[in-house]
């Protein structure tokens, strides 16, 4: 009875070890068609050292070097996240974006086809109750996640861990309020590998929309 009991619990054991593994398989799957729907959509808008006029000129298509296939494959790494989102149930998972690595005879080479800032580092939330997604930050189509957070207008403070989250990929930890002028919310931070000047700017009518830029007024996606 012992035997058949361990027998069963190392069963169900196995069982949710493999649905588990399933769904955090799908979920990076998920993320891997985003970002690849994402930079292809703003591809051009990357200046991907091709003008419009060439895109179907000279042996190398355009699209056939960016679009993964069956000997081209996105390489990205999945973690579990210690950050808090703020809705309970879900958790956070970070994804690392390494390049594409694609065979060449017996060789294997990386490279990545996106000239986008900060294109490494994305943050997704995961309810696996509900099977819910969140595409948080970085550089593919994005959640509406503002209603997640208790912000306040007249406290700007609220707004800390909502752009810690949203742009995780800046690698941005503190950012500080400067102004609200016309309905646009204005915060300062360092971020990136040299810790650039950057300015995150927020629409107070919808903070859902947002934007990061260089301080020298470079738009970054």
């Amino acid at each position: 009875m012992k035997k058949y009991l361990l027998l069963c619990a190392c069963i169900i054991g196995s069982s949710f070890y493999v649905k588990a593994q399933k769904s955090e398989d799908d979920l990076k799957n998920l993320v891997i068609k985003n970002i690849l729907s994402y930079q292809f959509r703003y591809a051009l808008d990357y200046k991907l050292f091709i003008e419009h006029k060439d895109l179907l000129q000279g042996e190398r298509l355009f699209f056939n070097e960016f679009w993964s296939d069956s000997t081209k494959k996105l390489k990205i790494d999945m973690f579990k996240s210690e950050l808090a989102y703020p809705v309970k149930g879900y958790t956070i998972y970070r994804f690392f974006k390494k390049g594409y690595r694609f065979k060449v005879d017996s060789n294997t080479e990386s490279y990545s086809p996106s000239s986008a800032d900060f294109d490494e580092d994305y943050l997704v939330a995961y309810n696996e109750r509900t099977k819910s997604i969140k595409f948080i930050s970085g550089n593919f189509f994005k959640s509406k996640i503002a209603d997640d957070f208790k912000l306040d207008l007249n406290n700007p403070l609220t707004f800390s861990d909502y752009l810690k989250l949203k742009y995780y990929n800046t690698k941005c930890t503190q950012f500080k309020f400067i102004s609200e002028k016309a309905g646009i919310l204005y915060f300062y931070g360092t971020g990136g590998v040299n810790n650039q000047e950057l300015s995150f700017i927020v629409d107070a009518r919808d903070f859902n929309i947002s934007k990061v830029q260089y301080k020298e007024n470079k738009i970054i996606k």
